[in-house]
């Protein structure tokens, strides 16, 4: 039994409460991740932190450093490259709206970039990334290579205007 009093001290009310409430959640149903694979959000979590951030790699020992999600954006998006291919094709590790000119991606969708088996990451050597890992680093690229706003970069020459 239960009593509920008023504010200058008289009981108001009382009831008695026996009545248990019982919820079931079907776990398998229940979204526990809703971040886009293909966001800059989810390209981090799903694909840079889980693939390319280990001892001696991109984990802030040199370029693309992929420790958070920031660097990750800072160092990608019209950053110039440190080492090209025998053509000298790429400028940029990541140019919006266009994966094939830029190197993240040649690099995890190519085995032959500059040497044998040098596809990314090198942790697998010659293993490539799951199709779905691939596919949402391009489509991130695709779809403007966003940052956490949902903002495009500009060119850097578009900068300059």
């Amino acid at each position: 039994m239960l009593g509920i009093w008023t504010s200058c001290g008289t009981k108001a009310e009382s009831y008695s409460h026996t009545t248990q409430t019982s919820i079931e959640v079907d776990t398998l149903q229940t979204p526990t991740d809703t971040i886009d694979r293909s966001s800059l959000l989810g390209v981090h979590k799903y694909v840079l932190s889980q693939t390319c951030t280990y001892s001696g790699c991109h984990d802030g020992h040199f370029e693309p450093d992929f420790r958070t999600v920031q660097s990750s954006y800072s160092t990608l998006v019209y950053q110039p490259i440190l080492k090209n291919n025998a053509k000298e094709e790429f400028q940029y590790r990541v140019i919006p709206f266009d994966t094939a000119r830029s190197v993240l991606y040649e690099r995890i969708t190519n085995c032959c970039f500059v040497n044998q088996d040098d596809r990314m990451p090198q942790s697998t050597i010659g293993e490539p990334l799951a199709q779905k890992d691939i596919d949402a680093v391009g489509q991130w690229i695709m779809e403007g290579a966003k940052d956490i706003f949902g903002e495009s970069s500009k060119a850097p020459e578009e900068n300059l205007q």
